[in-house]
């Protein structure tokens, strides 16, 4: 038989009754509350996360950018050192069509006027090859003496007052540089004036 408790709730006889109201008005803000701030954690482990990994990626693109950069400077010196001895070669065939000029230019003949026109054509021709890969033909700026950075001296001749010890005599075989650096040392005759002995 049902019995009536004393909240008013009717139950089986012999059994108790429990209540199950529904949560009041605080129960509720208090949840929905707990409920946001887990929300709003979740919220910004999410961005946080986010934002590192924007900087990792930043700094991965950094980093892959300096290794770009590193194998193109590296590639570039590779292709510069691959380059050298072929262009040593040039230079030393250029040497040696100069010598064939000098050589005809000492016979005056129709032939060889002819032939000097052609030469001096392929002459700047290599010479333009150089150029295009930074090879020039050193100049000097009107100093005397030798300069053992760009000058080699190959052999001395004995001079008189009117030179000064180490002076250039002769240019045997032109210099170049690359890229303001020395490429090929020029080749020179220096005096050498001995002391008088007192």
């Amino acid at each position: 038989m049902a019995e009536t408790s004393e909240h008013g709730q009717v139950g089986v006889a012999g059994q108790e009754v429990t209540s199950t109201s529904a949560p009041t008005f605080d129960e509720g803000r208090s949840s929905s509350a707990s409920e946001a701030a887990s929300l709003t954690g979740s919220m910004q482990e999410l961005l946080d996360l986010f934002n590192a990994r924007l900087r990792y990626d930043a700094r991965k693109d950094e980093l892959i950018q300096r290794l770009t950069d590193q194998v193109t400077a590296l590639s570039e010196e590779t292709r510069d050192a691959a380059k050298a001895p072929i262009l040593h070669d040039v230079i030393l065939l250029r040497d040696s069509m100069a010598a064939l000029r000098k050589a005809l230019t000492r016979k005056e003949t129709w032939e060889t006027t002819e032939l000097l026109s052609q030469l001096d054509v392929v002459l700047a021709e290599v010479s333009e090859v150089l150029e295009r890969q930074d090879v020039l033909e050193w100049v000097p700026t009107g100093e005397r003496q030798a300069d053992r950075k760009w000058q080699r001296p190959v052999s001395t001749v004995s001079g008189d007052d009117s030179l000064t010890d180490g002076q250039v005599v002769e240019v045997v075989r032109p210099g170049y540089v690359r890229n303001g650096n020395v490429f090929r040392p020029q080749d020179v005759v220096v005096a050498r004036v001995r002391a008088l002995s007192s």
